[in-house]
Protein backbone atom coordinates (compact mmCIF):
# COMPACT_ATOMS: atom_id res chain seq x y z
CA UNK A 1 0.00 0.00 0.00
CA UNK A 2 1.30 3.27 -0.85
CA UNK A 3 1.93 5.87 2.02
CA UNK A 4 2.59 9.18 1.68
CA UNK A 5 4.39 11.41 4.45
CA UNK A 6 4.70 15.23 3.41
CA UNK A 7 7.25 16.90 4.64
CA UNK A 8 7.53 20.22 2.73
CA UNK A 9 4.72 21.24 0.36
CA UNK A 10 5.27 23.89 -1.99
CA UNK A 11 1.55 25.91 -2.79
CA UNK A 12 2.85 29.12 -3.13
CA UNK A 13 3.40 28.59 -7.16
CA UNK A 14 0.58 29.05 -10.06
CA UNK A 15 0.16 26.88 -12.89
CA UNK A 16 1.42 27.57 -15.92
CA UNK A 17 -0.86 25.59 -17.92
CA UNK A 18 -3.96 23.70 -17.48
CA UNK A 19 -2.75 20.95 -15.22
CA UNK A 20 -6.32 19.50 -14.10
CA UNK A 21 -6.48 16.43 -16.02
CA UNK A 22 -6.22 13.22 -13.81
CA UNK A 23 -3.83 11.92 -15.81
CA UNK A 24 -1.72 14.48 -14.18
CA UNK A 25 -1.95 13.66 -10.82
CA UNK A 26 1.20 12.92 -8.97
CA UNK A 27 3.63 13.64 -11.77
CA UNK A 28 7.01 14.77 -11.92
CA UNK A 29 7.03 19.01 -12.62
CA UNK A 30 9.05 21.90 -13.34
CA UNK A 31 9.14 25.34 -13.18
CA UNK A 32 8.97 27.36 -16.41
CA UNK A 33 10.80 30.69 -17.41
CA UNK A 34 7.93 32.46 -15.36
CA UNK A 35 8.42 30.61 -12.41
CA UNK A 36 5.28 28.87 -12.64
CA UNK A 37 4.44 25.16 -12.32
CA UNK A 38 4.15 22.75 -15.30
CA UNK A 39 4.51 19.10 -15.88
CA UNK A 40 7.99 17.43 -16.74
CA UNK A 41 8.06 16.50 -20.62
CA UNK A 42 11.96 15.22 -21.10
CA UNK A 43 15.07 13.49 -19.70
CA UNK A 44 16.72 16.57 -18.94
CA UNK A 45 14.13 19.00 -17.19
CA UNK A 46 15.15 19.42 -13.33
CA UNK A 47 11.90 18.66 -11.48
CA UNK A 48 10.61 20.89 -8.77
CA UNK A 49 8.55 18.18 -7.17
CA UNK A 50 5.73 15.92 -7.92
CA UNK A 51 2.20 17.69 -8.47
CA UNK A 52 -0.91 16.80 -5.43
CA UNK A 53 -3.37 18.72 -6.88
CA UNK A 54 -5.06 19.25 -10.35
CA UNK A 55 -4.86 23.15 -10.69
CA UNK A 56 -6.21 24.75 -13.75
CA UNK A 57 -4.00 27.44 -15.35
CA UNK A 58 -2.97 30.39 -12.66
CA UNK A 59 -4.66 28.53 -10.00
CA UNK A 60 -2.21 27.81 -6.99
CA UNK A 61 -0.17 24.37 -7.91
CA UNK A 62 0.52 22.23 -4.64
CA UNK A 63 3.95 20.54 -4.88
CA UNK A 64 6.07 17.86 -3.01
CA UNK A 65 9.00 19.07 -2.53
CA UNK A 66 10.00 16.97 0.37
CA UNK A 67 8.79 13.56 1.50
CA UNK A 68 7.42 10.35 0.23
CA UNK A 69 4.48 10.66 -2.22
CA UNK A 70 3.09 8.50 -4.88
CA UNK A 71 4.64 9.29 -8.35
CA UNK A 72 2.84 8.28 -11.75
CA UNK A 73 4.33 8.31 -15.06
CA UNK A 74 4.11 7.64 -18.92
CA UNK A 75 6.73 4.68 -18.54
CA UNK A 76 7.90 2.06 -16.46
CA UNK A 77 9.98 4.47 -13.71
CA UNK A 78 13.01 2.30 -11.44
CA UNK A 79 14.81 4.09 -8.47
CA UNK A 80 17.31 6.20 -9.65
CA UNK A 81 15.28 7.60 -12.60
CA UNK A 82 14.90 11.29 -11.84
Amino acid sequence: MAAQIEIYVDGSRPAGADLSAAANLYKWVKLNSSGQVVICDGVTDKPFGVLQNLPTSGAPAIVMRIGRTKVQGDANQAIGDM
